[in-house]
């Protein structure tokens, strides 16, 4: 007799299966088998005492392992409790994250960074609505490292604005970083596990900075 899976605890059912995991063997199956084993052996010819011990010995050892990954599964558990509640300390503060959208922030603005080219000049921000209608540019100046900030108060925004960076009116491949209010935190084990802010669900290690 082979020993395949061992699930401690879980009953069976009528035909030897349990209900939640049809092709898992319990330990109640086990023991079952080994008892109709040895009423049924041949009593002239009786199962070999090392071929009995060895079912034993895979019998715990799948045992064991099983319970080792009931254990990692409650260890699994208890970590992600605890990121939730570190996360939780989040909830009211601003996130930088990757975006090349943006939503106001409970201020009324929209506020991020960006880097270009050490020493470029003619750079701007543009915003553009959902059309890709200009809304507004502002020029902005890049320190010694190409790094920049900006600020922009928009009117009422229904959509988010989308956010580019321009050198002398042309579009630059750059992705700006957009400052977002925290909303909420999301269950890592749910279905959109992270940071919920006002410019979208993000994941926690997707956030640059706190402020």
């Amino acid at each position: 007799m082979t020993v395949t899976s061992i699930t401690p605890g879980v009953p069976a059912s009528a035909d030897g299966r349990s209900p939640d995991r049809p092709r898992t063997l319990g330990q109640a199956d086990f023991l079952r088998l080994l008892t109709t084993q040895l009423q049924t052996q041949d009593p002239f010819n009786p199962t070999d005492n090392t071929q009995m011990i060895a079912q034993m010995a895979q019998f715990s050892q799948v045992t064991g392992i099983a319970e080792i990954n009931q254990s990692l599964g409650s260890i699994a558990a208890m970590l992600a409790q605890g990121r939730n509640a570190d996360l939780s300390g989040w909830i009211g503060k601003s996130a930088l994250v990757e975006s090349r959208t943006a939503m106001p922030m409970a201020d009324g603005y929209i506020r991020g960074e960006v880097s270009a080219p050490a020493g470029a000049t003619g750079l701007s921000i543009a915003f553009l609505d959902g059309a890709g209608k200009l809304m507004s540019e502002q020029p902005i100046a890049a320190d010694a490292t190409g790094h920049a900030t900006f600020g922009w108060q928009p009117p009422a925004l229904t959509a988010p604005v989308t956010v580019q960076l321009r050198q002398n009116g042309v579009p630059l491949d750059a992705s700006p970083r957009i400052w977002a209010s925290v909303i909420a935190v999301r269950d890592p084990g749910s279905a959109s596990p992270g940071v919920l802010t006002t410019n979208g669900n993000y994941a926690p290690q997707a956030v640059q900075r706190l402020g």
